[in-house]
């Protein structure tokens, strides 16, 4: 059995190693995934933002402001201290940020420094809530009405899917607009392999099977096998 913290913070910080290519839907999920748990994305935040600086990248982006203006940081500051100072005092020690966004960022730490009672928050989500499959949700009714066969060949090519993660939730979200029962057989999850090392992805966390195949018994049925897909 795992933790739901624990497996939310395995798909939360997945998703935000790229989270500048997200759109802001999928931002909000992330957001709400969180919960409580807001340090989860605040950690990563600061992780991706400490990658980017050392880069010589922008830390603050359209999406970056979005997480930062929607997560609650004032939970954040009265739960995790330590990572609200990381996030603050890594964009104090940018030099350069534009004035207009050090004004955004003095009012937001202002704003998140009120105590106030983090019970206000949405409730934690369950590890059943298809709220994680809708991270992949832009996939066009005439693609849904695809073979099964000729879906995961666009998935393949798609660069729209990142990661096998991503290619785990579309294939959900497959199965549920189709209902009939796919058995991933060896010969498939060859192939689904063989994608996998093509295009260059690392394997699913263990910890997120539970949530893929606890939706449904059909989603458990083709997903059983996936565990060796390293």
């Amino acid at each position: 059995k795992i933790s739901s913290a624990k497996a939310k913070s395995v798909f939360i910080n997945k998703y935000m190693e790229d989270y500048n290519n997200l759109s802001t839907n999928q931002l909000d999920v992330l957001i709400e995934l969180a919960g409580p748990d807001v340090h989860i994305v605040v950690q990563s935040l600061t992780s991706q933002f400490t990658k980017h600086v050392a880069m010589r990248l922008p830390v603050l982006t359209d999406n970056s402001r979005h997480l930062l203006n929607n997560s609650d940081l004032s939970c954040c500051f009265q739960v995790d201290r330590v990572a609200f100072d990381e996030l603050f005092d890594l964009l104090q020690g940018k030099e350069d940020i534009p004035n207009e966004d050090w004004k955004w960022l003095f009012a937001l730490y202002k704003k998140s420094t009120i105590m106030k009672s983090c019970s206000t928050l949405v409730p934690e989500p369950s590890l059943r809530s298809t709220k994680i499959l809708n991270l992949f949700h832009s996939l066009e009714a005439c693609i849904l009405k695809l073979p099964f066969d000729g879906f995961l060949g666009m998935l393949a090519d798609s660069l729209t899917v990142k990661n096998l993660m991503m290619f785990a939730e579309a294939i959900c979200v497959w199965l549920r607009e189709n209902i009939t029962t796919i058995e991933c057989t060896p010969d498939m999850l060859q192939k689904i392999i063989s994608i996998k090392q093509a295009r260059g992805w690392n394997a699913i966390p263990k910890q997120c099977f539970p949530i893929y195949a606890g939706n449904s018994s059909r989603f458990e049925a083709f997903f059983k096998t996936w565990k060796t897909c390293n």
